[in-house]
């Protein structure tokens, strides 16, 4: 399964009100916290597909910007449970958010991990995806089996077929064949080809 998480105060309220709309599913990451009453900037958990996740950040006035993608096989409230694990961090006796939601940080932070850090951060998390300095690719991370840091660059059109569920690309591939035989061209006042059959279409 993917799952969206997004902060609103950088991808504003009503991106937020939209992808409530496309993803039922969804929940805030400070439910559960000392901080669940700032609903107008918790960051946003969405469970997600595809199909959909084209749609939603199409709408007009949707801003998406340092969101992060997350693969888990985990439902959404134990994998939402993880992260709240890390919601609250103590430096120096003062206790600050850890934004580990906004992409940037993320992406500073991991070079500095240790192998036990990486462990415990990723958990039960197969794959994160964000952003990459190219807004047309897409970056994976992930540990590998010597539990490093593997960071994998694809394009976004990779990015939406990896996210996009088997049955949705099995109803995708049906639906265009039936469009396709709608666009065939009737050819009945054509001359006969030999065996009685004329197969001329737009295709050919």
């Amino acid at each position: 399964m993917y799952f969206l998480i997004s902060d609103p105060s950088i991808n504003t309220t009503y991106t937020n009100q939209v992808f409530e709309k496309y993803f039922t599913v969804h929940l805030s990451l400070f439910k559960h916290t000392k901080d669940e009453h700032l609903t107008s900037v918790a960051p946003m958990m969405y469970e997600i597909d595809g199909e959909n996740f084209k749609k939603a950040i199409n709408e007009i006035g949707v801003v998406i910007n340092s969101y992060l993608i997350i693969k888990s096989l985990k439902p959404i409230e134990e994998l939402a449970t993880h992260f709240r694990s890390f919601l609250y961090q103590k430096v120096n006796g003062h206790q600050y958010y850890f934004r580990y939601w906004d992409s940037r940080v993320l992406k500073k932070f991991f070079p500095t991990c240790t192998e036990a850090q990486l462990l415990t951060f990723f958990g039960p998390i197969q794959q994160i995806i964000c952003e990459h300095d190219d807004l047309d690719r897409r970056m994976i991370l992930s540990l590998d089996r010597n539990c490093k840091l593997s960071n994998e660059i694809i394009t976004k059109e990779s990015f939406f077929e990896l996210i996009t569920p088997m049955h949705e690309k099995s109803t995708q591939i049906e639906n265009a064949g039936i469009n396709d035989n709608k666009k065939e061209i009737k050819t009945d006042h054509l001359p006969k080809k030999e065996g009685g059959k004329n197969k001329f279409s737009i295709f050919d």
